[in-house]
């Protein structure tokens, strides 16, 4: 908030950018500066799924419309604004809640997270520097805005520390609310089923029944998909409708080397940025003690380079969890680790001032 407030006098916004409207006025969706500042972009088809549900805008090829988006978020914002007084129900309402629930949602995250770490690398000091790095990630404060980072941080490490225990219906259910939360989520089934064929010591005549459990984690995104289809008769209508957002199937080199619709600075920031995590998730597969977690670390890089499009990459590298305790790991060099805190903190207050602004940084 410190960093938003001096960039008022330090930073002017920019109107060139595709919220000329609110540039202009100062603020995007509230006159109350504390708050307004942890919503941008796409906070407002957020609140559209929270207040009109989903609907169509035109054909999926060409109309942006709130399919693209999942609804655990939106909706349990929906359910928690329900319990104010109908005179309550104010978009200011929405985005306290909003703003509330991501931050309280990540330091459940946090704690687990640290728990995790400890017992999975068995050193504490890694635990610590796997929640330091992540806080001070370039793009961490997306996990305060009115957005999906913190639920989907939350569900997916929380999953993953439900097959620690051995609890696979917790780890199947919690991953079927990660599916639920963005696009990607589906992808925590591939450390999940890592941790269950670990435990049963990849002997497949050791599988029992209990891995139907993590059939749970599809199922959610199924759920969704089938719920639009009611809506569009279309199934695939999420996944078709990214066309709309100028998403195409490319190469993830491509996509790294002549992304679509780069941005000035951004695009060359998050390009290598990218490159590094890349290398930090290869690393991942030494570094790491449970290599299901470097292999999610890369899948989960991956995916959005296959759209074409670099932009937000870092915002989704951001819940990638096993990249910050490959990081961890690293840091126990005093160079490396003062090299991570001053490079991603740095990064981290030029992003909050600009985001805040009205620049687009993911």
């Amino acid at each position: 908030m410190a960093v938003a407030w001096v960039s008022r006098w330090l930073l002017r916004p920019n109107p060139d950018y595709p919220l000329p409207d609110a540039a202009a006025r100062g603020w995007h969706f509230t006159r109350w500066w504390p708050l307004d500042i942890w919503a941008r972009w796409d906070t407002g088809w957020y609140l559209d799924i929270a207040n009109n549900g989903y609907r169509s805008r035109g054909s999926t090829a060409s109309a942006q419309s709130n399919f693209a988006f999942f609804p655990l978020y939106p909706e349990t914002v929906k359910a928690l604004a329900s319990l104010l007084p109908a005179s309550a129900r104010s978009v200011e309402a929405q985005l306290l809640i909003g703003v509330l629930l991501s931050n309280i949602l990540l330091l459940i995250a946090l704690i687990l997270l640290r728990t995790l770490v400890a017992v999975s690398q068995g050193d504490e000091g890694v635990a610590r520097r796997t929640v330091l790095y992540l806080l001070i990630f370039p793009t961490s404060f997306f996990f305060s805005c009115f957005y999906t980072e913190s639920m989907f941080l939350f569900f997916s490490v929380a999953a993953l520390f439900a097959a620690s225990e051995g609890s696979w219906a917790g780890a199947g259910l919690l991953g079927g609310f990660a599916a639920l939360t963005r696009p990607n989520g589906v992808l925590v089934l591939v450390p999940l089923l890592w941790a269950y064929l670990s435990h049963r010591g990849w002997k497949l005549r050791r599988i029992r029944w209990d891995v139907a459990w993590l059939a749970l984690v599809p199922a959610g995104l199924l759920s969704f998909l089938v719920g639009i289809r009611d809506i569009t008769g279309d199934l695939l209508t999420p996944l078709r409708i990214q066309v709309a957002w100028g998403k195409l199937s490319s190469a993830p080199w491509e996509t790294i080397f002549r992304p679509l619709y780069p941005y000035p600075v951004v695009t060359p920031v998050e390009r290598l940025l990218m490159l590094a995590l890349l290398v930090v998730a290869i690393l991942g597969f030494r570094r790491l003690r449970d290599r299901g977690l470097a292999l999610y670390a890369l899948v989960m890089l991956l995916a959005p380079l296959f759209t074409g499009v670099l932009n937000s990459s870092a915002r989704y590298a951001a819940v990638v969890f096993p990249l910050f305790m490959t990081l961890a790991v690293l840091g126990e060099t005093r160079r490396v680790d003062f090299l991570i805190k001053m490079t991603s903190l740095s990064l981290l207050v030029a992003a909050m001032a600009a985001w805040s602004r009205f620049y687009w940084v993911g």
